[in-house]
Parts: structure tokens; sequence; C-alpha cells
């Protein structure tokens, strides 16, 4: 009779690992681009500037979307969402679910809203105009940028859970140990 296979019991603990692991890299890489973008990169000052708005525009998705996946339900082969440092300020936890609001509205998906629209479709007139054949090489929309205000909060936010993941993945790395030496 062949012999059942035995789960293996520290999976979830090496799925947490990984979460915790892929969570922190995330918000070194959130503190590195926020930095960048306020133009105070200790390797690139004052570069900010000297980028085209599209190119600014794409690393500030990128950067939202960055920060936003370590908390995001379906995350693939089983590693778990992390949930935000129970240490925030009633200040940065509210940024941190503007955020989130963002990445699902804007940064991630398109849906209607004030924080990106197209120039020449933000009154039924203009939609006509379109329609009748104008506009057709001025398209252009309106990206509301992070801000320099929500850019610090980003600082803050990934500072405190860096700090955050990096306890939890220590106490999870103890815990795999007294495991490793009881057995």
């Amino acid at each position: 009779m062949p012999k059942e296979e035995v789960a293996d019991p520290d999976e979830p603990l090496r799925r947490r690992v990984d979460a915790l692991v892929l969570g922190a890299i995330d918000m070194w890489e959130t503190f590195e681009s926020a930095r960048f973008l306020l133009g105070e990169h200790p390797e690139a000052p004052g570069r900010q500037s000297d980028l085209p708005s599209r190119v600014s525009r794409t690393l500030e998705a990128g950067m939202l979307l960055t920060y936003v996946r370590p908390f995001s339900a379906g995350r693939g082969s089983g590693i778990p969402a992390l949930k935000r440092a129970s240490t925030l300020t009633p200040e940065l936890r509210a940024s941190h679910e503007e955020l989130m609001q963002r990445r699902n509205s804007v940064y991630a998906h398109t849906s209607r809203t004030s924080l990106r629209f197209i120039q020449q479709f933000a009154d039924a007139n203009e939609f006509e105009v379109w329609v009748d054949g104008g506009h057709d090489d001025e398209l252009t929309e309106e990206w509301k940028s992070p801000g320099p205000a929500m850019l610090r909060d980003l600082l803050r936010l990934a500072t405190v859970h860096l700090e955050s993941f990096i306890d939890e993945l220590h106490q999870v790395r103890s815990l795999l140990a007294v495991r490793r030496t009881s057995s």
C-alpha cells in the first residue's frame, strides 16, 4: 500500500515568510520611489524635475501599485495578504485607506473618477465635438498626482510597514526554529 503523503505543517508559515519578505521589499521600493519623486533620493537629488510628465505619472502609478500589493487579496501561489501595521496613527490609517481606494479606481483599474479623466470629454458638448470628428489629435487626460503631502505620507507608511513586516518575520523565524528543535 503506498505511503500517504503528509502535508508539511510548516507550509503556512513558509507562505507567511514569502508574504512578509515580498511585502518588505515592496515597502523599501515604495520608500525609494517616493524619495525620488520628491527629489530627495541621495543617488539622484532633484532628478524628478527632469522627468517628462508621462514618465513621472507612470512612476507614480507603479509606486502606488507596489505599495498596495502586500495588502491585496489574490496574490497567487497561496501568498496571504498582509494587514496594515497596528501602529499607524489615525492620519496614516486614513492615508493608507485613500491609497487603497486610489489603487482600485485609478492605478490598477480605470474608473470614472475626478482623479483621472479625459479632458476633452469633461462635458457632454465636448464629447459631441469628438463624435463629430473633432479633437482627434488633442486627447489628453487630467491626472491628479499624489503630490508632496501624499508622497511624505508614503515615506512614513512604507517605513512603519517595513518595520512591522520585519518584526513579524523575526517572530515567524523564531517559531520555525523552535519547531525544528522540538521535532
